[in-house]
């Protein structure tokens, strides 16, 4: 077993997320009923790794729903704006409400369809693990986009009003220097996102390689798959 938790009490190995050991029913580590929000999010800035122990020593995945819907409504609002601004006649179709619940729609299931898809592969390796662990990981790994949501959002709005979801005109013609930082902005806490994918990941594999690959893997799929998806007109 190439990462597991060694009982104190008879020394035998049991998976990174046992609660109690499955030969002697020794405590292997303090119980976590739920995930401190708060706490996680501090964690999530300041120590990736810690964070990540604890979303999956977490019995319960609360805030998880939450997160998501935040996750994909920031995430589908980016594409909404791009595909604005390239002009995509087939995009024209949907309006905002129906993207967001495509997007909505759409990152569930990819999160899902990622977490059983990475977790057969480390049991592959070897490795014990839970979809469900897997799933939390990755949308906390995401929660970056929800800063962006929460304090870039309004930013956008007081300074470019609907021209930044428009883009008629661009707001990169109407205020350039403002929209370039913010535009560099998103991209570095899309940045901070695939780190958080690879710090998670290697809290279950202790594989460097794996880990960089599944971060960087998860982030495209899920990008690429929502740049298709959220064009389905309806």
């Amino acid at each position: 077993m190439m990462n597991f938790t060694t009982c104190k009490n008879c020394n035998s190995e049991n998976p990174i997320y046992a609660l109690n050991c499955s030969y002697c029913n020794g405590y292997l580590r303090t119980r976590v009923p739920n995930i401190d929000l708060w706490s996680t999010i501090s964690d999530l800035i300041t120590s990736p790794t810690k964070a990540a122990s604890t979303i999956i020593f977490a019995e319960h995945k609360n805030f998880m729903t939450f997160l998501i819907i935040l996750i994909s409504i920031k995430l589908s609002t980016n594409f909404w704006i791009l595909f604005n601004s390239f002009g995509n006649e087939n995009f024209l179709y949907n309006n905002y409400t129906i993207t967001i619940t495509l997007g909505i729609i759409s990152f569930i299931g990819l999160v899902f369809i990622l977490s059983f898809i990475f977790s057969f592969l480390l049991k592959l390796m070897g490795i014990p693990n839970r979809p469900k662990d897997i799933s939390a990981l990755i949308s906390f790994s995401f929660f970056p986009s929800v800063i962006t949501l929460i304090i870039l959002t309004p930013i956008q709005i007081a300074l470019f009003g609907l021209y930044w979801f428009t883009f008629n005109p661009s707001p990169f013609f109407v205020k350039e220097v403002p929209s370039y930082i913010i535009a560099c902005i998103e991209i570095i806490f899309l940045g901070w996102s695939v780190l958080l994918l690879m710090f998670s990941i290697y809290v279950i594999s202790k594989n460097k390689v794996f880990s960089v690959f599944c971060g960087i893997t998860i982030f495209i799929v899920i990008l690429v798959s929502l740049f298709f998806l959220l064009q389905i007109p309806i």
